[in-house]
């Protein structure tokens, strides 16, 4: 299984791939082109199969 490397932590693939889509959701909601509604439904959605949402630092 492939890791992502962040700083000193390791993320799974899939796990950094979440982030990135909710970091890419974000983005296309402060361009317009999807509404904050999308936005927080695909945070939702993530959050429900237990998928980081965010980036820790420690």
């Amino acid at each position: 299984m492939r890791l992502k490397y962040i700083g000193l932590w390791c993320y799974l693939h899939g796990e950094a791939v979440a982030v990135g889509m909710l970091m890419a959701a974000k983005l296309s909601a402060l361009e317009g082109f999807i509404t904050d509604k999308e936005v927080q439904q695909i945070e939702y959605l993530l959050q429900k199969v237990n998928l980081p949402i965010t980036i820790s630092s420690k």
